[in-house]
């Protein structure tokens, strides 16, 4: 599993009820997501909407991909994951090298 994998498995794993061997492909952890996704929608979708305003997913693509009947679950799930990876990716673009000084911190 690459770092980045890494960082989205944690990422995800905090937010849906998923457990995966320590081992896994991006498709393992997009089938991982395809049922946590399933699960949340039937059983709990305000906790499902919460979760995508706090991961950051478009709305503008969130609902795309719920009112197209093609990719169903499966494109939520891609959703998801490639925004997380997007996120990891820009966080490590745009690290501070140099640490705040705490006089100037809020």
């Amino acid at each position: 599993m690459s770092p980045d994998q890494q960082a989205v498995y944690e990422v995800l794993s905090t937010d849906f009820p998923i457990v995966l061997p320590a081992f896994l492909s991006e498709e393992t952890m997009i089938e991982a997501l395809e049922k946590a996704i399933s699960f949340l929608l039937e059983r709990n979708p305000e906790r499902f909407f919460q979760l995508m305003y706090r991961l950051d997913i478009p709305e503008k693509n969130l609902f795309y991909v719920l009112h197209n009947q093609e990719g169903g679950v499966h494109d939520l799930a891609h959703l998801i994951y490639t925004r997380q990876v997007e996120k990891i990716r820009l966080r490590k673009i745009f690290k501070r090298e140099d640490p705040i000084d705490p006089e100037l911190a809020w």
